[in-house]
C-alpha cells in the first residue's frame, strides 16, 4: 500500500489483475462516497460490495456486458 496524490494505492505484482486487488479496496468507502475505477475493477462482485456498504460504484464498464450498469462519464475524468 503506498500513498498517491489521490489517497492510499495498492500495488500489485505485474503478473496479477488489478481487480484481485480491489476486495480490500471497499472496506475503506462508506456511505455515501463514490468509487471511481477503470474497466479492470468492473465486476459485479465488487459493485454489489460497494452497493451493501452504502457507496456507489462509477466504474467505467466492459465492452462486452450484456446488461450495462450506470456509469457518468464526467466523474471519471
Amino acid at each position: 500500500m503506498g500513498r498517491s496524490r489521490g489517497g492510499l494505492l495498492k500495488l500489485t505484482e505485474g503478473q496479477a489483475h488489478d481487480g484481485r486487488s480491489a476486495r480490500d479496496m471497499p472496506g475503506a468507502l462508506v456511505e455515501g462516497q463514490t468509487l471511481l475505477a477503470g474497466r479492470a475493477y468492473d465486476s459485479d462482485e465488487l459493485r454489489k460490495s460497494l452497493d451493501e456498504r452504502g457507496a456507489w460504484a462509477n466504474i467505467k464498464p466492459m465492452p462486452n456486458r450484456k446488461n450495462v450498469p450506470a456509469f457518468r462519464s464526467y466523474l471519471y475524468r
